[in-house]
């Protein structure tokens, strides 16, 4: 679901701010997020990894190429990775991303199947397609991808591709909460939140929220802060969402920062 803005009025000031809901677009990158064989050439793989957590994607894309000559596909969605970010000193290429990611994909690869998704999800390389970004995501999903689970449950929740469909939204969000993934437990929250799907509570909000910091998700704090500010569900305090808004400001959070400066000044 897309977030909706929020005024906060409190005495000496007004802040805008952004309710606890979610943001389809996903981060800059693909996603890579179930655990996959790495086989016989596993070492190779590793070089690869090594050298490109060092920043060194020439050296990484000849490891994973090595790696995905002997038949490692998880090297394969590395070397997508690279076309889609520009890496290896070469130009961003989707097609050629996509190219990688569907010949991982033949081989069972749900890594690669969600990247597929998000491509058709974002129309990178490909016609934008809903449908298809589901196809995939599903596909990915039924293979333990954990973020293609949330992303369907972003889809459902929007309505992209399918009709909106909070209670499916919660389905998928669940399942991918099980797995610890963070982003869908602020979504759960953000469901209980605005009450769609569910009853509206804000106790349970706050209950996935909490939930979704322990794992450093800096909008489930954000969103926090933004309780105790306002005095949604707990007694209105400004000392802690002040503190709140600090721990999510200091992952990055540039919504947090703006709020930060903003009470800081009072």
């Amino acid at each position: 679901m897309i977030r909706q803005l929020k005024l906060i009025y409190l005495p000496g000031f007004l802040i805008l701010a952004l309710s606890a809901g979610l943001v389809v677009a996903q981060t800059t990158t693909t996603q890579s997020s179930s655990v996959q064989p790495t086989g016989p050439d596993d070492a190779d793989y590793q070089l690869g990894l090594q050298a490109f957590q060092k920043g060194n994607d020439q050296q990484a894309y000849f490891y994973f190429q090595k790696a995905s000559a002997a038949g490692n596909t998880q090297a394969m969605v590395k070397i997508g990775d690279l076309c889609y970010i520009a890496g290896a000193n070469a130009p961003q290429n989707y097609v050629l991303a996509l190219a990688w990611f569907q010949k991982a994909a033949s081989l069972g690869n749900a890594d690669a199947m969600n990247n597929i998704g998000y491509l058709y999800a974002n129309g990178q390389g490909v016609a934008q397609s809903f449908q298809l970004a589901i196809a995939w995501y599903q596909k990915a999903a039924a293979l333990g991808a954990v973020k293609a689970m949330n992303s369907l449950g972003d889809l459902y929740s929007s309505g992209q591709g399918v009709p909106k469909d909070y209670k499916q939204a919660m389905n998928w969000y669940q399942q991918a909460a099980a797995l610890d993934n963070t982003d869908a437990m602020n979504s759960i929250g953000s469901l209980y939140e605005n009450g769609y799907g569910v009853t509206q509570d804000y106790k349970l909000a706050m209950d996935w929220y909490l939930k979704a910091a322990a794992g450093e998700n800096s909008d489930a704090m954000f969103t926090i802060g933004q309780f105790y500010l306002a005095g949604w569900g707990v007694p209105r305090d400004q000392t802690k969402a002040l503190e709140w808004f600090k721990k999510a400001a200091k992952l990055g959070n540039t919504n947090a920062m703006t709020i930060v400066a903003a009470l800081s000044r009072q």
